[in-house]
């Protein structure tokens, strides 16, 4: 197991424990299954019926060999992506990936394109270092941003751990906008993460002698998880800004009986989500809710009064899976 980590895919087991069993939209309607055994087909419709009823699907194709893992996705709205991973070069203890992305959003009043294009030299499994272009809006002439990352690990009293860089260039203007900074840490059952980001802008000013300053903003975010045993899961998550003193937190829960799985979100933004899902064969389906406590003030004669009331939100979700 690597002990290095891609910033395009540090979060994602994280951010799916978070959401897992959350589906908010009305109806969820999704499928996966794999066939001649490199292959994955998937598709996700959503539908919502509110005040304005509206409706939105997507479909993907996987393959996945020796060499490569290519990614296809296509959206009704317009947007098609295809992301991939190819295995370049091997010798030793070094070997060379390219990683691409590249995402086109077209129809008839627009035709937006994003590229990502990054070269990727491992060490064994303990040493990573990466550099290409990111945000890359092809249709509108050359790379703008250059980025570049590194992440080392190592195992230490049972531990692994590993510590990563990363840092965004404008080629254009030779200013750094993004540096970030991020710890991982996993042992026996419990894992987890510390991101610092740093993000700096450049603003125009009146001053004929300094024309620019640069506003820095830092931002911190904390996540865990812990697998109290086979069938339960518990995890937090903590997000500060060091500027505007805005924080947000979240306990997360997850707890198998038999073929069901409740989950539960409880946040600091005064909500509470609630999601059980059952499983058998291959369908799987799932009921969430979601409860927000509000407030308003009113005038009551010469004095406000604050009232506080609930909003909720529901959704149903069913799946086949077939991998």
């Amino acid at each position: 197991m690597s002990l290095t980590n891609y910033w395009e895919t540090y979060d994602r087991s994280y951010d799916e424990f978070e959401k897992e069993g959350f589906n908010l939209d009305d109806v969820l309607a999704k499928t996966k299954f794999a066939f001649g055994g490199k292959y994955t087909f998937s598709s996700k419709s959503k539908f919502n019926f509110g005040a304005k009823t509206s409706a939105s699907h997507e479909y993907g194709l996987k393959r996945k060999c020796e060499h490569a893992q290519i990614d296809f996705k296509h959206k009704d709205k317009g947007e098609t992506s295809i992301e991939a991973d190819v295995k370049a070069f091997k010798k030793d203890d070094v070997k060379v990936n390219v990683y691409s992305k590249v995402v086109v959003d077209q129809g008839a009043d627009r035709c937006n394109s994003n590229v990502t294009a990054m070269l990727r030299v491992h060490h064994k499994d303990n040493a990573l270092v990466s550099f290409g272009v990111e945000n890359w809006k092809a249709c509108q002439g050359s790379p703008s941003t250059l980025t570049a990352y590194g992440s080392f690990g190592k195992v230490k009293d049972g531990a692994k751990l590993s510590a990563n860089g990363y840092v965004n260039l404008d080629l254009k203007t030779k200013f750094v906008p993004l540096v970030r900074f991020l710890a991982t840490a996993q042992k026996g059952d419990v894992r987890g993460y510390f991101q610092a980001n740093l993000n700096r802008a450049q603003v125009e000013t009146d001053d004929s002698e300094k024309k620019t300053v640069v506003n820095q903003t830092v931002d911190v975010v904390a996540k865990v998880i812990k697998d109290v045993d086979a069938k339960t899961k518990v995890g937090g998550v903590f997000d500060y800004n060091l500027e505007n003193k805005q924080m947000n937190a979240a306990i997360v829960g997850s707890k198998v009986i038999d073929k069901v799985r409740l989950n539960a979100r409880l946040s600091t933004d005064r909500s509470l989500s609630a999601g059980i899902t059952s499983a058998y064969d291959d369908i799987t389906l799932g009921f969430a809710a979601k409860a927000n406590l509000n407030s308003v003030t009113e005038k009551v004669g010469e004095a406000d009064h604050t009232r506080h009331y609930a909003t909720y939100k529901f959704g149903l979700s069913a799946e086949f899976n077939r991998v």
